[in-house]
Order: C-alpha cells, then sequence, then structure tokens
C-alpha cells in the first residue's frame, strides 16, 4: 500500500508540474497607417504556423524560452529543402528565389526593461549564401508570407505585456496609397517605376548571411502564396 501512495503521490507531482510549466507566448504584429481591418497572413516558425487575424496579431506557443537570435524572412517566393549538412536526415533549409523579392533580418534581442522587449534589427543579404538559409539559423526563423513590396518598415513593438510574452518586431504596411501607385505604375508603366525593394541579385550593398555556401539535392516541398496577403482592404488588384 505504502508504494502504491508513493507512486501515486509521484504522479500527482509530475502533474502538477508540469501545470504550472510557463508557457511562453511569441506573439507579432503587421500594421498600416491607413486602415483598421487587416489582411490574413500566414506567419511561421520553428515548424509551426499562424494567420493573423484582422487586427494583424499572430502569435505562436512554446514549451521554452526562444533563442536570443532570431532571423525573419518576409517573402512570397521561397521552398523547403533538405539541408545536406550534418547527418540528421530530417534536417530542412529554406531556399529563397533569386529572382524574387525579400527581406531578410537578423534580430538580436536586447535586455528586458521591465516587461517591455526590444531588439536590434539588422537588414541582410543572401546573395552569398546562395539565397539559401541553412538548418541551424532555419529553425531561428520567422517567415511572413506577404509582397515584400508592400512594406515599409520592421520596428520595434513598443508594448508592455506579461512577462510570460516575448514580443517580435512589427512589419509595419506602406499607406493603400503607396501600394496602389506601385501596382498601377507595375502593371500600366506610367510615370517612374518604386522599386521598394530590390530582388536578391541587386542588394550588393547589404552585409552578407554567411560565407559559406552548401548545395542542396533537390526542393522538397514550394510555398505558394496562398495564405500570403495582399495587404490591401477591400480591392481586388492583384500583388
Amino acid at each position: 500500500m505504502k508504494f502504491i501512495a508513493t507512486r501515486i503521490l509521484a504522479v500527482v507531482l509530475i502533474f502538477a508540474s508540469c501545470a504550472n510549466a510557463e508557457t511562453i507566448v511569441m506573439k507579432g504584429a503587421i500594421v498600416a497607417p491607413d486602415r483598421d481591418k487587416m489582411e490574413k497572413c500566414e506567419a511561421s516558425f520553428a515548424g509551426d504556423s499562424a494567420d493573423s487575424n484582422s487586427e494583424g496579431f499572430y502569435s505562436f506557443r512554446l514549451d521554452e524560452q526562444p533563442a536570443d537570435e532570431l532571423f525573419l524572412l518576409v517573402s512570397q517566393s521561397f521552398s523547403i529543402e533538405p539541408d545536406t549538412v550534418g547527418i540528421d536526415n530530417t534536417a530542412t533549409a529554406i531556399k529563397q528565389d533569386s529572382q524574387k523579392p525579400y527581406l531578410f533580418y537578423r534580430l538580436q534581442m536586447n535586455k528586458k526593461d521591465g516587461s517591455e522587449i526590444t531588439w536590434e534589427i539588422e537588414e541582410k543579404s543572401l546573395k552569398r549564401a546562395g539565397y539559401r538559409i541553412p538548418h541551424e539559423n532555419a529553425k531561428k526563423l520567422l517567415t511572413v508570407k506577404m509582397n515584400p513590396n508592400h512594406v515599409s518598415a520592421i520596428q520595434n513593438w513598443k508594448i508592455k505585456l506579461d512577462k510570460s510574452f516575448i514580443t517580435l518586431p512589427k512589419v509595419v504596411l506602406r499607406s493603400n496609397k503607396e501600394i496602389l501607385e506601385y501596382k498601377n505604375e507595375k502593371y500600366n508603366g506610367g510615370g517612374e517605376k518604386k522599386d521598394y525593394v530590390k530582388h536578391g541579385a541587386e542588394k550588393n550593398k547589404l552585409k552578407s548571411f554567411a560565407d559559406n555556401v552548401f548545395q542542396a539535392k533537390r526542393s522538397i516541398t514550394n510555398h505558394s502564396a496562398k495564405n500570403s496577403c495582399d495587404c490591401l482592404v477591400e480591392t481586388s488588384i492583384d500583388s
């Protein structure tokens, strides 16, 4: 009986420990200066995906604190490939289409100021890395599937939440007017075209993301623009 009671107590303690384990919520935001309702966008992190809501918020539940260094890719044109480096056959890398626009950033978390988190945000080029993010960095990669030409800035999100939340930098979009002007110039050829984002081959002035390039054998899964938001509200113009 004493043995059974000890086992029951152990099980109770295990469940209590699990119940008290704090879940970390990593929360991000997509905002725009001239609209209250946002189109749905797909974000992904560490094998999990989440759609942003009508307010532009999305979140991921984590079992542990994320690394202080993360990466952010804003793109509609990337794929998942096998990572041939190392012995883990399940390891995957991210491949960006070199002929399509993208935005790529290194995010370094600063010390918490109370409950507010800030990030050092540094834009990077993927050119010298062969437009490829290897597995060791892909597992720390946040992707936001949208047209990068619609992005105005990546900024710290200055908001104080509960200590169980980690706030990501916010994606700030251009105004509807700017986006419509860009689209009209792109499709109709009117006026001087605003190349908001140069595609990878033209981003030579940015610092390299990596010095070594490893080649993958073949592409496994292509990410379509199915859940890639157009970022415009109540318009039928395609991105």
